[in-house]
């Protein structure tokens, strides 16, 4: 009796992602509740499961752990049901948003319970049943934070088809979010963005949202500096005391490791300003695309998991050569493709050259810096030509620029400790739940 309740019923022993099952579950009392009740009284069933559910996780957690010899066992999965709930408290229910908010709460809650953003990890610690459930109540309330927003940002604008005239601060938020989260989480900012400003009704080429990716692009570079200023110091002063350690000669080259990693920045973006040049205006067009932005999400997917079982992270700085710096960059070209992870595609080229892992991160984000800061020269270009600044929503541009670096910093340190643990393939998880929803929406709702 006791393994049917802890794990929900048996979802717990079904192979691959069982939490992902053990959160089906919670999805199915939603539902029903959302059906046959009203607002109030679906929150009030989904607070009682939350209770309900964790009182059962608390009292058999230390049977579970030590029927099963692990800390936090994989079949013990009403953990994930009381999380589920914390996720879509108080979410809008009437018509079809019921649905929109199952689905919205079910995708985020997991990501947050694989990524586990503090405080979470550290409430794992807690002895038995308490570790097993108080990391997922911190996901499912992360995951209710980030729903609200969506859900009260974007269901306005779907139920109306006009197209929006100024960036509203929830829609700024929203924005923000992603681009801090998917520009350095190996999942494609550029797929999520075009996919987000699709449902939002929001025109990527009008002057206020020109000016709002200028000042989101400004705030995720603020945050690699941030991130890695200490290394970037290091290289900088490096720089500076080459010349009179080694000379003016070819030896300069060879025995400065700063040097020779500025310089391999430099030939990984020529073939990333190659593609931009050739292929920009044909890559462009695929932002109103959701098929092929889906697509390139499950491509994105399979290289992360090539990577992680093909690559042999052996070679460091000193064995890091021109032909991985230009494979390196190429993959940084490609990612102009929406759905391409422009991190997931730089850092698998880096671990399938033989590159170090946190070489790899490294480089990815050291070589990211230009790529960036040309980015800011375009888009600088185009809003000084088009962008009347008295028009534009700054108060909505201002919390999007914040919320990106924010989230930024948290996602590249998160991005940093995944790389070394080699747990990247928990991103191919999301991007092929993601890629295959994506598709069934379009054919559905198109």
């Amino acid at each position: 009796m006791r393994k049917v309740l802890v794990s929900a019923g048996g979802l717990g022993y079904l192979p691959i992602a069982p939490g992902s099952w053990g959160s089906l579950a919670g999805v199915g009392i939603f539902l029903l509740a959302g059906l046959t009740a009203s607002p109030l009284t679906t929150a009030l069933i989904c607070l009682t499961g939350v209770l309900v559910f964790s009182v059962l996780n608390v009292a058999l957690g230390s049977w579970a752990c030590s029927h099963y010899g692990c800390k936090d066992p994989s079949p013990v999965v009403i953990d994930e049901v009381a999380g589920y709930l914390v996720a879509v408290l108080f979410l809008p229910i009437d018509g079809v948003n019921l649905y929109y908010s199952a689905a919205c709460a079910f995708f985020i809650f997991r990501i947050f319970d694989i990524i586990k953003p503090p405080p979470a990890r550290r409430f794992e610690r807690l002895r038995a049943g308490w570790g097993i459930l108080a990391d997922d109540l911190v996901a499912g309330l992360y995951a209710n934070l980030l729903c609200q927003c969506l859900m009260r940002a974007v269901v306005p604008v779907l139920a109306d088809a006009s197209p929006a005239d100024t960036l509203a601060i929830p829609q700024a938020g929203l924005l923000g979010f992603i681009q801090g989260i998917a520009e350095f989480l190996p999942i494609s900012s550029s797929g999520h963005l075009a996919l987000t400003q699709k449902f939002l009704n929001l025109s990527p080429d009008s002057s206020q949202m020109l000016l709002f990716d200028l000042a989101t692009h400004v705030a995720t570079l603020a945050a690699v500096l941030v991130v890695f200023a200490h290394p970037f110091g290091r290289m900088l002063r490096s720089l500076l005391r080459a010349p009179a350690k080694y000379g003016f000669s070819s030896r300069l080259l060879k025995e400065s490791p700063s040097l020779r990693l500025l310089w391999l920045t430099f030939l990984a973006c020529i073939p990333t300003g190659l593609v931009y040049v050739i292929f920009s205006k044909r890559l462009e067009a695929f932002f109103d695309k959701p098929l092929a932005i889906a697509a390139s999400f499950l491509i994105t997917g399979l290289l992360i998991l090539l990577a992680e079982r093909l690559g042999h992270p052996r070679r460091g700085l000193r064995n890091f050569g021109i032909q991985a710096a230009l494979i390196i960059g190429l993959a940084q070209g490609l990612a102009l493709m929406p759905g391409l992870s422009r991190s997931g595609l730089t850092i698998c080229a880096a671990l399938l050259c033989g590159i170090k892992r946190g070489w790899a991160g490294r480089f990815s984000f050291l070589i990211a810096a230009p790529a960036i800061l040309a980015g800011f020269a375009l888009h600088l270009f185009k809003v000084i030509s088009r962008t009347s600044i008295s028009a534009c929503p700054w108060p909505a541009i201002l919390l999007g620029s914040l919320v990106a670096f924010a989230v930024g910093l948290w996602a590249l340190r998160v991005l940093l400790k995944t790389l070394h643990r080699s747990h990247l393939s928990y991103f191919t998880i999301y991007l092929w739940i993601v890629g295959p929803a994506i598709i069934i929406a379009h054919l559905l709702f198109q």
